[in-house]
């Protein structure tokens, strides 16, 4: 009879490193996921046009009856190559969601400390959208630049621009400033005026024989001043620059205002004697945040509260957020957002996707001796084979140890 003889091998200790089923569970899981990321993640409802020209416009917004919320209407001027978006009013007989320019002749008079003028020329035109993020609740747009233009010492060329909108969209008290540029100016953002007081958001002065006072980058009141938007509701932004005699008209003849996004203007000091320098610079309009919000009767619900039927959160994985775009008047207003390690449009059903946090190693850790997993609600990072620990954490060492490699060796 022969005999078999089998060599027995050491049992090995029990390490960390994961099964080979288990890891091909988790990477055939992780490669499902990753198909499904690869499909285009739809930003509106099927058979909605989603694009104008180059902009997208992801729901709530939208372009044609059945594809947007009330309220956010987007029409597309073909007219335009490419095509531009504009916010569309709400009501065509009202005069909300649009620029108009007043375009007048001033003089002022020795004696009267108020103008004389004659309006020349006023025209209208929808707000334009330059993009729209639905994870941050914001839209830019091209917004108001107003210019004063003299013509003489006393006498000036008057464009001034205001923007209207209304719920649900509002300009933003954080992201956007009011700014004034000219050798001697005051300027207002035109929702703390009355008709008995004017009050500045800032002024610009400069002694007529130092203007060069004035530094390329700087906007602390010589020859360019910057202000926070005032408290009230921005719903009306009608930049204003102050009316003076111009001593230095044929050198410096025009002021300016804008409401802007912040850090979207560096002041330059040949803006204070090019003639019409800013609206050169944005001949579209001064680019300006609007913040926006689902504006009605009911705020978000509270925690096992049953959302109300036309809650507009209705992406798996969304969340409701309450908040301040039209708590100035009687309305209440939130907004949707994706769960933490989600993405996409929480307005939509299914907009919310996982994330792909491998794909962002920036954001979201792993250790260069870990291994990033995608997985559903976030990821894991387990260590290479022959180390153990967390690559979640940076904490992989050697599961071999060192003095036993060195005896080895």
């Amino acid at each position: 009879n022969r005999t078999h003889h089998c060599s027995t091998m050491p049992t090995p200790s029990r390490s960390r490193f994961l099964p080979l089923p288990v890891l091909l569970l988790i990477l055939a899981g992780a490669a499902a996921i990753a198909g499904e990321q690869d499909e285009q993640q739809p930003i509106t409802h099927p058979g909605c046009p989603d694009k104008c020209g180059n902009m997208s416009i992801p729901f709530p917004f939208g372009l044609m009856p059945g594809c947007f919320r009330e309220g956010f209407q987007v029409t597309c001027d073909h007219s335009f190559d490419p095509p531009r978006a504009f916010l569309a009013g709400s009501d065509p007989d009202t005069t909300t969601n649009l620029i108009t320019l007043t375009e007048r002749d001033e003089s002022a008079v020795s004696d009267d400390p108020d103008l004389v003028y004659s309006y020349s020329n006023t025209s209208s035109w929808g707000v334009e959208l330059m993009d729209v993020s639905i994870d941050r609740s914001e839209a830019r747009a091209y917004g108001p630049v107003t210019s004063r233009c003299s013509t003489s010492i006393a006498q000036s060329k008057l464009k001034e621009q205001a923007m209207t909108l209304e719920e649900p969209f509002a300009a933003s008290k954080t992201l956007n400033v009011v700014v004034g540029v000219g050798w001697k100016v005051g300027v207002t953002d035109g929702s703390s005026s009355s008709s008995y007081t004017t009050t500045f958001a800032c002024r610009s002065e400069l002694a007529a024989s130092h203007l060069e006072h004035a530094r390329n980058g700087s906007c602390t009141g010589r020859g360019c001043c910057e202000a926070a938007l005032s408290s009230e509701p921005g719903y009306g932004i009608v930049p204003g620059v102050s009316a003076e005699n111009n001593t230095l008209w044929r050198t410096n003849p025009c002021s300016y205002a804008m409401v802007i996004e912040k850090s979207r203007y560096t002041f330059s000091t040949p803006d204070l004697y090019v003639d019409k320098v800013l609206p050169k610079k944005f001949p579209r309009g001064a680019p300006v945040v609007l913040d926006f919000a689902i504006v009605g009767d009911a705020a978000c619900p509270v925690k096992g509260q049953r959302p109300p039927p036309d809650n507009a959160c209705v992406s798996n994985n969304s969340h409701c957020v309450n908040a301040t775009v039209g708590q100035s008047s009687y309305a209440l207003s939130y907004v949707c957002k994706c769960s933490e390690h989600y993405q996409g449009n929480p307005y939509i059903a299914n907009g919310c996707r996982d994330i792909d946090e491998c794909k962002f190693p920036d954001i979201y850790f792993c250790s260069s001796k870990g291994i990033c997993m995608n997985r559903l609600d976030g990821y894991d990072c387990p260590c290479k084979p022959g180390m153990k620990g967390d690559g979640k954490s940076g904490h992989c060492a050697e599961t071999f140890p060192l003095v036993a490699k060195a005896i080895v060796g």
